[in-house]
């Protein structure tokens, strides 16, 4: 069991003795109430925020080492100019990636998902609408969201998709209910260097990644912005981040190709 699930329980244990000693015993004093509400909300919310902890649910977050892969993964696109960026970049080293798709952008762009999926790329959901909130919708309502992607995507390329990511990362306790009622796999990142923030410098993102680099990893960076109105650092840098990769003597793969063990 992940450490921060161990965490989780040992304080929800920690926070339901305080109760009942309440109502046995009468409220214990106010500061050992507030401390103990704090630090269960508080471990909650780094649970979700951080879902490499997979506190809430099991979370693919790194491939297997000894084979010098690693997997580059694309969010929030496609994008008509800097979606087709990262494919030339791609195609040119003949490296494969994963390109975890908005919904209602490919429904905007279906020719650029035959595109992804024609260049040998693999894809995965990012959510259909991209709520900012998903984490904390009903599990109802994120699994009919990532089923109207899956829906879209069968429909567009004729492939059933089971790797999702949540929009901005987030996992609940509620994305792992709608995770298992839709029958996907949760996937996170080894690797990530904020490239998707607006004034994210380029050359950081490079150092970033030549710093985190490591075999097996997944490495999470955006084909576009969220609202495609400006271009993510992590474009402007590809190709300095393919020759990162590349010096280190590891090829960039599809998820499915960097988990086989």
């Amino acid at each position: 069991m992940p450490a921060a699930r161990v965490l989780l329980w040992v304080t929800t244990v920690g926070a339901l003795t305080l109760a009942l000693r309440s109502v046995a015993l009468g409220p214990p004093p106010l500061w050992i109430a507030l401390a103990v509400s704090f630090g269960y909300l508080t471990i909650c919310g780094l649970g979700i925020i951080y879902p490499r902890s997979e506190m809430f649910a099991d979370v693919i977050a790194r491939g297997p080492s000894g084979r010098s892969l690693v997997a580059l993964t694309f969010d929030d696109g496609p994008d008509p100019v800097s979606t087709q960026l990262i494919l030339d970049a791609l195609g040119k080293r003949g490296y494969r990636a994963t390109f975890f798709l908005i919904g209602r952008k490919a429904e905007q762009h279906p020719e650029l998902v035959r595109a992804i999926v024609d260049a040998g790329h693999e894809l995965g959901i990012h959510g259909y609408a991209h709520d900012r909130m998903t984490a904390w919708h009903a599990p109802a309502r994120i699994a009919a969201d990532i089923s109207k992607a899956q829906s879209l995507l069968l429909r567009l390329v004729g492939q059933h998709v089971f790797w999702y990511r949540p929009p901005i990362g987030h996992v609940s306790p509620r994305t792992a209910v709608a995770v298992r009622k839709a029958e996907v796999e949760l996937v996170a990142w080894s690797i990530r260097c904020l490239d998707g923030l607006r004034r994210s410098d380029p050359k950081r993102v490079v150092a970033c990644v030549q710093r985190k680099l490591h075999d097996g990893a997944i490495i999470m960076l955006h084909d576009a912005a969220e609202r495609s109105d400006f271009t993510p650092a992590g474009v402007v840098a590809i190709e300095a981040i393919l020759d990162v990769i590349a010096k280190r003597g590891y090829s960039s793969v599809a998820l499915s190709e960097l988990l086989i063990d």
